[in-house]
């Protein structure tokens, strides 16, 4: 009975430990992956804003090339 009762002990306390280990583990990995997000939507942010700069120079070089046949 007694060598029973042990059995049954480590077998939840190792249940008990794998269920924190897979809590830590999942909790690591939505950091991670927030983390992903967030960078990615940062570096989008900044593609943007390099797309708005590369247009606005389009702009100017259509602009002042229409000028200089007119003038």
């Amino acid at each position: 009975m007694k060598a029973q009762r042990k059995d049954v002990m480590k077998q939840n306390k190792l249940s008990s430990c794998r269920a924190k280990r897979l809590d830590c583990l999942t909790a690591l990995n939505c950091k991670a992956i927030h983390r992903a997000i967030h960078y990615a939507d940062a570096d989008y942010d900044r593609g943007k804003e390099g797309e708005r700069d590369e247009d606005m120079e389009g702009k100017k070089k259509k602009e002042e090339g229409n000028e200089d046949p007119a003038g």
